[in-house]
């Protein structure tokens, strides 16, 4: 939808002599169909939360330290 929009303004620019005005809308248009990319694919991936590490009983170390080794 947004693409569509951004090639609506970019056509009434082309006629009509490139007005100042058309041209920040453009510029916005443009800021909004990247903004809608970046989006999409964003929202195509998931992350899965990092596994905890295992402590075995009686070990002394914290888990931060046995992710070191």
């Amino acid at each position: 939808m947004v693409l569509v929009a951004q090639a609506a303004v970019g056509y009434s620019q082309y006629l009509s002599g490139d007005p100042v005005l058309l041209v920040g809308i453009h510029l916005a248009g443009a800021t909004s169909v990247v903004m809608a990319m970046v989006f999409f694919n964003l929202g195509l991936y998931t992350r899965d939360p990092a596994p905890a590490a295992q402590v075995p009983p009686g070990d002394r170390r914290t888990a931060r330290e046995l992710a070191r080794t």
